[in-house]
């Protein structure tokens, strides 16, 4: 069992097997704690319901699926201790797991490829992210996940890590270069500590100096090893700073412009959020008008087998449906839509074939989308 951070991801790309899909809402409090328990037996018996009287499972895979099944009631506690979603992918073969911070609509399915709906509309905009509290005097690092803040303490992570600009570049400085020996100027010798004599400027490259450490280590231990989404929290000047000298391509270009020195956890996290919507309700906007100025011969609407076939082909761009749409009929592996099966998995398998060909898919409440519109698709060429 693999809890998974990260979507798309080709850990998810099963082949020539069937997966169960199983998702529900988590609330993490301890008084809800039997009512999440009770969602996760009802999913795990509807799933087995499934898996019994599946026509697409062999004997083989169903006795593997049900030993997976035991396997994860076994880890009830692991799996729904948390706040927001539980998504699970379970094969005979692999059992993946994500938390989300925001709650999924139930699901449980059993098909031939995973169900990735709800990890789409988690993950096409920006809700999993780390915060960066930046002061020029200390840090504050935090992983978010949806509405829920987890503080990393970094000198119990790394007792190097540049918690404060002392750690970094320790207590005795000469005009902003690092070292802890002496200061030498114009052939007078002596001892320089922060705070006695300097400058303006030696202040400023000390600034540099610390913002670049700390550039350097959040990158090196959290930014590219767990390709997230970076925010910064400071002040206009120190964004400013810190900007011009990043190397973190994960950074976000919109960041809260206040100092955090003196905020509760609560005031950081409330004014993180409302920064948070914010870029989110800019996303869309620039999304729904992007796909309004698409030209027609770049785009399709609500046509199933034009975009069957092109999600087969690789040619969506951009693909959004509208939230909850369900559409009769499937696709082979040619493309072809053929409406009258019973399958009912055709809006799955578009969104499987855009994501495996990279391309990028959304999902958005009716109200955000034009009124004749259930699904449409913009164009590579």
């Amino acid at each position: 069992m693999e809890q998974l951070y990260t979507f798309p991801n080709d850990a998810l790309s099963f082949l020539d097997t069937v997966v169960l899909t199983v998702a529900f809402p988590l609330h993490a409090e301890a008084m809800t704690f039997d009512k999440d328990a009770i969602l996760f037996k009802n999913a795990l018996d509807k799933a087995e319901k499934l898996l019994e009287k599946s026509d697409i499972a062999s004997e083989e895979q169903k006795a593997q699926l049900q030993a997976q099944i035991e396997r994860i009631r076994n880890d009830e506690r692991t799996l729904v201790s948390s706040k927001g979603g539980l998504v699970m992918y379970v094969s005979p073969e692999d059992i993946y797991y994500y938390h989300l911070g925001l709650p999924v609509d139930e699901v449980v399915q059993l098909d031939t490829k995973a169900n990735l709906l709800p990890l789409t509309e988690y993950f096409q905009y920006t809700n999993d992210f780390d915060l960066l509290v930046l002061n020029q005097e200390d840090i504050r690092f935090f992983h978010v996940t949806g509405d829920v803040f987890s503080e990393v303490d970094l000198k119990e992570q790394d007792e190097d890590a540049p918690q404060t600009k002392a750690d970094a570049l320790g207590t005795e400085l000469d005009g902003g270069n690092l070292n802890y020996g002496t200061y030498n100027r114009g052939g007078a010798t002596g001892a320089f500590y922060h705070g006695h004599q300097e400058t303006s400027q030696e202040k400023d490259i000390d600034r540099e100096n610390y913002f670049r450490a700390v550039d350097e280590y959040i990158y090196r231990n959290y930014s590219n090893p767990e390709q997230k989404p970076l925010m910064l929290f400071a002040l206009d000047e120190n964004q400013a700073v810190y900007r011009d000298i990043t190397s973190n391509e994960h950074l976000l270009e919109v960041g809260v412009s206040e100092s955090g020195a003196n905020l509760a956890d609560q005031e950081i996290k409330a004014k993180t959020l409302d920064k948070l919507e914010q870029v989110i309700q800019k996303e869309r906007e620039v999304l729904v008008e992007r796909f309004q100025e698409t030209s027609p011969e770049f785009r399709v609407d609500n046509h199933l087998e034009d975009l069957a076939v092109r999600a087969n082909e690789g040619r969506i761009e951009e693909l959004v449906l509208q939230k909850g749409y369900e559409a009769p009929g499937t696709m082979d592996e040619m493309g072809r839509y053929d409406a009258e099966s019973d399958a009912n998995d055709v809006i799955h398998q578009i969104v499987d074939r855009v994501l495996m060909n990279r391309g990028k898919v959304f999902v958005l409440d009716a109200d955000h989308l034009p009124d004749d519109i259930q699904i449409t698709a913009r164009m590579r060429y």
